[in-house]
C-alpha cells in the first residue's frame, strides 16, 4: 500500500508534465554548465533536490554567484543572487518551453547576472530547439508535486547508500539529460572508451563521463511505453551481471536496458519501501563489484560510518543508529523527543518524564503551530530547541508547509534560516492579520 512519501503515481497522466518539465530543467541546468568549471564525468551540469524542488546549488558568475531553484511546491522559478534581492515567475499551466526559455533569462537579466545557452535540448530525439517549442506547455501541480515527493524519498535512500562507500563516489544529483535521480561509485580502476550512441549528446563527453569502472543506481520516471523504474548497472558490464542474484523481489535483468531494474510500484507497494530500495542498491553493486573484483574490503564500510561522537549524536535517525546503539554517558539526563498524533503534539522528555511540548493543528496540508511549553525546571538542556527540530525535520519528510503563530517556533525558525523553507509566508501572513 502506498504511503504519503511514497505515493502512487499517475504514470500515463503525468507524462505531458513529464515532458514539459524535462526541457524546464534542461534550460536551467544547461545554465550551469555554460556558468561553471568542468568537473568530471559532468558533475559541474547537475541539479539536485531539495525539500521544494530542484536546485542548481551556488554557481559563479564573475566574482559574484547565483542560484536557481525550480520551486515544485510553491509553483515558482527562482533566481537568488549573492548581491541584492532574489527574483521569480510564477509556473503555470499552459507556459510553454518557449515561454519559459526567455523568462529565465530574462530573470537572469533581472538579477543582473546574464547568460546565454545552447538551445537545442540533450538527449532528446527530434529535440525542438528551446525558443521554437510551443507544443510541450503541461504543468500539473499535482503532477509535479508527486514527482518531487518520489526525488524527495529516493534522495533519502541514496544518501545513506552512498554513505557506505569510502572509494570515490558521486553526490546523489539530477541529470535533466536523461531525467533521472542518481549515485555513482567507482572503483577507481579506468575503463574501456564508451562508445556513445545518444542522442543530442557528443561521444567525447560520453567518454569522459565513463572514464572509470562505475556502478550506479538511479530513478527514472519513466515514458509512454516503460513505468517509473529503479535501475542498476555497471561499465563495464563484467560476465555474468546479468545472471546474478539480486533483490528485493520484482527486481529482474532487463536485456533492452542491459541494466537491473525494480518497479517504483514494487517499492511504493512494499512494507519498507526505502529498506526495499537499499537492498536493490546494495545487492546490484555487490553482486558487479564482486563480479568485476573490485577491492570490496577497502572501499566500502558499514553506515552509519564516522566518529563515535557523531554516530550517537543527539536526535540520530532511528533506521541509522536504532535506540540500542546510543550509549548514555553514565549520570546524564536522557533527552527524548517523540511525535503524540493523537494529542496533535510533539514532546520531549528528560528520564522518561514529559518536560515539554508544541502543540499544532494540522489543517489545509500545513502544520500550523500554535503553541509551546517547556519546563523551565529543566534548565541547560535545550528542550525548547530540541523539540522544534525534531517537529520540523519530521514534516519536512511529508514535503507539507508550516504556518508557525507560535512565537517560540517563528523565533527558533528564525534564528535557524535553514528551515525557513519550511514556512508558508503567504498564510503566516493572512493568519497573523486576524
Amino acid at each position: 500500500m502506498a504511503s504519503p512519501t511514497w505515493p502512487d503515481l499517475p504514470t500515463v497522466d503525468w507524462q505531458p508534465t513529464l515532458a514539459t518539465l524535462h526541457r524546464w530543467t534542461q534550460v536551467i541546468g544547461k545554465i550551469r554548465l555554460v556558468q561553471s568549471p568542468w568537473l568530471n564525468h559532468s558533475w559541474n551540469v547537475a541539479l539536485y533536490v531539495t525539500p521544494v524542488g530542484l536546485t542548481t546549488g551556488t554557481v559563479p558568475h564573475g566574482d559574484e554567484a547565483f542560484e536557481l531553484t525550480m520551486d515544485l511546491r510553491n509553483k515558482r522559478m527562482v533566481a537568488i543572487r549573492s548581491h541584492g534581492e532574489p527574483a521569480w515567475f510564477d509556473l503555470k499551466d499552459g507556459m510553454s518551453v518557449a515561454e519559459f526559455y526567455e523568462r529565465t533569462l530574462k530573470l537572469m537579466d533581472k538579477i543582473e547576472m546574464p547568460v546565454s545557452i545552447y538551445t537545442t535540448p540533450s538527449e532528446i530525439a527530434d529535440a525542438v530547439p528551446f525558443p521554437d517549442d510551443h507544443e510541450n506547455a503541461t504543468f500539473d501541480h499535482d503532477h509535479a508535486r508527486a514527482l518531487h515527493r518520489v526525488l524527495l524519498s529516493t534522495n533519502g535512500v541514496f544518501e545513506r547508500f552512498r554513505s557506505g562507500y569510502l572509494g570515490k563516489a558521486s553526490r546523489v544529483h539530477f541529470f535533466w539529460g536523461s531525467f533521472d535521480l542518481a549515485v555513482t561509485r567507482f572503483s577507481g580502476r579506468t575503463a574501456p572508451p564508451h562508445p556513445g550512441g545518444l542522442p543530442n549528446f557528443p561521444v567525447d563527453v560520453a567518454a569522459e563521463a565513463y572514464s572509470h569502472e562505475v556502478t550506479s543506481v538511479g530513478f527514472w520516471p519513466g515514458d509512454a511505453e516503460t513505468e517509473p523504474i529503479f535501475y542498476a548497472y555497471a561499465y563495464p558490464s563484467p560476465d555474468g551481471f546479468a545472471d546474478a542474484t539480486v533483490g528485493p523481489e520484482g527486481a529482474f535483468w532487463l536485456d533492452a536496458l542491459g541494466e537491473f531494474v525494480l518497479p517504483y510500484s514494487a517499492v511504493a507497494a512494499a512494507d519498507d519501501p526505502a529498506d526495499a530500495l537499499l537492498t536493490f542498491c546494495e545487492s546490484t553493486h555487490a553482486a558487479a563489484a564482486d563480479l568485476a573484483e573490485w577491492d570490496r574490503e577497502a572501499l566500502e564500510c558499514d553506515h552509519p560510518h564516522g566518529p563515535d561522537w557523531w554516530v550517537n549524536r543527539p536526535h540520530a535517525p532511528a533506521e541509522a543508529t536504532g535506540p540500542a546503539e546510543q550509549p548514555e554517558q553514565a549520570g546524564a539526563p536522557v533527552v527524548e523527543t517523540h511525535h503524540d498524533e493523537a494529542g496533535s503534539r510533539f514532546v520531549v522528555t528528560v528520564d522518561g518524564v514529559e518536560r515539554g511540548f508544541t502543540v499544532y493543528r494540522h489543517r489545509g496540508g500545513r502544520w500550523i503551530f500554535v503553541h509551546t511549553e517547556i519546563d523551565d525546571s529543566v534548565g541547560g538542556l535545550g528542550l525548547g530547541s530540541a523539540v522544534v527540530r525534531f517537529a520540523l525535520d519530521h514534516i519536512r519528510t511529508t514535503g507539507e508547509p508550516v504556518v508557525p503563530l507560535c512565537p517560540f517556533v517563528a523565533g527558533w525558525i528564525e534564528r535557524h534560516p535553514e528551515y525557513a523553507d519550511l514556512v508558508d509566508q503567504e498564510r503566516l501572513a493572512m493568519l497573523s492579520e486576524r
